[in-house]
C-alpha cells in the first residue's frame, strides 16, 4: 500500500486545474486528505477519527493518521445539521434593483422559511456545541472515500452493533486535570471493541492476499503432484455453472436458487465420483454452449452433443445438411456451365483463328489470276489492296438472321475464278459470309 500511495502522489499534476487522469486525480485525493488529517491534529490533538463499517476507507489515509498517533476506529456518528440555502431573488424573477422583494408574496414567504430554518440551524449548533463542551458529545471525523468530515457522537452511544447505554446522552468524565475544558477520549463498548478486532484481522487478510497475488503471479507454476486442497478449489470454481436442476444431485432438495460460498466449499470437500461428473459436464457445456459461428468450440459442441444425444443431434444436423446439399448441388450446376460457356468461346476462338490462316493465300491467289500474273499483288508495282464493299452480300435463303454478326467473313474479288475454301470440320456450325470486293482499277 504504501508503494502505491508514494507512486500516486509523486504523478500529481499540480499544474492541472480539472484533471482528466484517473491515477493523477486519485494522488491528489490522497494528498488533500493528509494534509486536511494534519491540519485537524495540529487543531485538535485528541480528535476522534472513525470509518463506517463495511465502507473502502483509504487504507493510506488510516496508515497516516496511526503514523500521526490516532487511533481509527469503526462506528457510527451522526452529521452536522446543513445549513440553509438563502433564496436568490433570480430564482423568483426579480432584480437587484427590486429593494428587498416587499412585492413578491412568493419570494416574501421563502425568505420568512428561511429564516426560520437559519434559526433553527443555530440553535441546533449551540446545542451539539454545549454536548461538546460539557461531555455528552464528542468530536469525530469519518474519514470518508474523498473527504475528512467532521461529525459528532453521543457519549454512550453504541454505534457498531450495540445498544445504547443507560441515559444515551448522559454526560461522561472529562480528561483528568483538564477542568473540563477537553472532553475524554470516549469509552468503547464491547461490541464496539468486537467490531474492531474483526476488521483489523480482514485488513491482515486483505493485505496478506493482495501481497500474495502480486507474488505468485511472478513465479513459474509447479508441476509437481495435483494436491487435495486444488483439486477441492478445482471442484468450487466449476460449482459456480452448476444447472439450478441439479442440485438435488448434491443433496438440496429445497428450491433454492443459488448456493453460496461457504456451501459450495462444504460440497467440494466431499464429493463422489458421480457428482463430480456431473458438475464437470455441466462446467463443459456452461462454456460450450457460449459459442457462435464456426470455430473450435462450436466444434467440442457438436461432438458433445453427438455423444451424449445422437439421435437428436443427427435429426437437427439432418434439417440442416439438406438445406446446404440443395444449395451446394444449385451451385455446382451453375459452375459448370460457367466452365462450358468459357470453353466453348476458346473453341470458337480457335476455329476463327485458324479460318483465317486459310483465307489469307487463298485470296492472294485470287487477286494473280485475275491479272493474269503469277506474281502475288503485293509485289506488282503500282498494285493497291481491294477496297471491300459497303456490305456482305447474302445469299438468297440464307439460314441465318441477317443483322447477325458473322462468327468468319472471307472477301475475295469481284470476277475472281472459283475459290473453294475447305474448313476443317468443328463440333458446331458456325457462320461464314463470303463477300465480293471491287477491284481497284
Amino acid at each position: 500500500m504504501g508503494a502505491e500511495m508514494a507512486g500516486a502522489e509523486a504523478n500529481v499534476q499540480t499544474s492541472c486545474g480539472n484533471c482528466q487522469n484517473a491515477e493523477c486525480l486519485r494522488g491528489k485525493c490522497i494528498a488533500h486528505m493528509k494534509n486536511r488529517c494534519n491540519e485537524i491534529a495540529q487543531a485538535d490533538p485528541h480528535a476522534n477519527f472513525y470509518v463506517e463499517p463495511h465502507t473502502d476507507a483509504p487504507q493510506q489515509i488510516i496508515e497516516h493518521l496511526e503514523s500521526l498517533g490516532f487511533e481509527v476506529i469503526e462506528a457510527f456518528a451522526e452529521e452536522y445539521p446543513e445549513k440553509p440555502e438563502e433564496p436568490t431573488k433570480e430564482e423568483y424573477g426579480l432584480l437587484d434593483t427590486d429593494g428587498n422583494g416587499e412585492g413578491n408574496e412568493e419570494f416574501q414567504e421563502a425568505m420568512e422559511y428561511y429564516r426560520e430554518e437559519l434559526e433553527e440551524y443555530g440553535q441546533s449548533l449551540e446545542q451539539i456545541e454545549a454536548m461538546l463542551a460539557d461531555g455528552r458529545a464528542v468530536s469525530m471525523y469519518l474519514v470518508d472515500g474523498m473527504e475528512i468530515v467532521p461529525h459528532y457522537r453521543l457519549v454512550g452511544k453504541a454505534s457498531v452493533g450495540g445498544a445504547a447505554e443507560s441515559g444515551g446522552m448522559a454526560g461522561v468524565g472529562t480528561s483528568a486535570g483538564n477542568n473540563g475544558a477537553t472532553p475524554a477520549k470516549p469509552e468503547l463498548t464491547i461490541a464496539e471493541l468486537e467490531a474492531k478486532d474483526k476488521r483489523n484481522k480482514e485488513i491482515s487478510i486483505e493485505n496478506a492476499v493482495e501481497d500474495v497475488k502480486r507474488f505468485i503471479r511472478e513465479q513459474p507454476t509447479a508441476t509437481t503432484g495435483f494436491t487435495d486442497i486444488e483439486e477441492q478449489a478445482i471442484y468450487w470454481i466449476m460449482l459456480a455453472q452448476l444447472r439450478r436442476e441439479n442440485f438435488k444431485q448434491l443433496g438440496f432438495d429445497d428450491e433454492r436458487w443459488y448456493l453460496t460460498d461457504k456451501q459450495t466449499a462444504e460440497i467440494a470437500a466431499s464429493l463422489t465420483e458421480e457428482q463430480k461428473t456431473l458438475i464437470r459436464r455441466d462446467f463443459l457445456l456452461y462454456h460450450l454452449t457460449n459459442t457462435m459461428g464456426v470455430n473450435q468450440k462450436s466444434e467440442y459442441l457438436l461432438a458433445f452433443s453427438a455423444l451424449h444425444f445422437p439421435t437428436e443431434t443427427a435429426a437437427i444436423r439432418k434439417t440442416y445438411d439438406d438445406t446446404y446439399a440443395k444449395r451446394h448441388a444449385s451451385i455446382e450446376q451453375r459452375i459448370l456451365l460457367i466452365n462450358a460457356k468459357a470453353q466453348k468461346e476458346q473453341q470458337t476462338e480457335a476455329a476463327k483463328a485458324e479460318v483465317d490462316g486459310a483465307s489469307q493465300p487463298a485470296a492472294e491467289a485470287g487477286i494473280a489470276a485475275s491479272t493474269g500474273n503469277d506474281t502475288a499483288p503485293e509485289k506488282i508495282a503500282g498494285a493497291k489492296r481491294p477496297r471491300p464493299a459497303a456490305g456482305p452480300i447474302h445469299e438468297p435463303n440464307d439460314p441465318f438472321d441477317p443483322d447477325e454478326k458473322p462468327e468468319v467473313t472471307i472477301k475475295v474479288p469481284n470476277g475472281t475464278p472459283g475459290v473453294t475454301i475447305e474448313i476443317e470440320p468443328q463440333e458446331e456450325e458456325h457462320r461464314i459470309d463470303v463477300v465480293q470486293v471491287d477491284e481497284a482499277a
